[in-house]
């Protein structure tokens, strides 16, 4: 595939943390759909409001993680402040 292309403002703290919340979206998808394969009953009259409440737990849980593996602790506390 060769090497990756450089983009403008990759290496910013807003576009890592983009990044991360992209990520913890996808695995929050992920887990939901092998919840649903282990656990098919608790899914099968699980309203919208319901699943999304899940998900929002989910994610509430891994943004923080999904946060730390890409951006360092100052960039985080940066992003806080502004």
């Amino acid at each position: 595939m060769g090497p990756a292309p450089e983009f403008k403002g990759q290496t910013d703290p807003h576009f890592k943390l983009l990044i991360a919340e992209i990520v913890c979206e996808n695995i929050v998808y992920k887990i939901l759909e092998e919840e649903e394969k282990r656990m098919p009953r608790e899914y099968e009259d699980l309203s919208v409001q319901g699943f999304y409440a899940r998900h929002n737990r989910l994610a509430k849980e891994f943004l923080p993680i999904a946060h730390e593996t890409q951006l360092t602790n100052q960039e985080l506390q940066s992003i806080k402040q502004n």
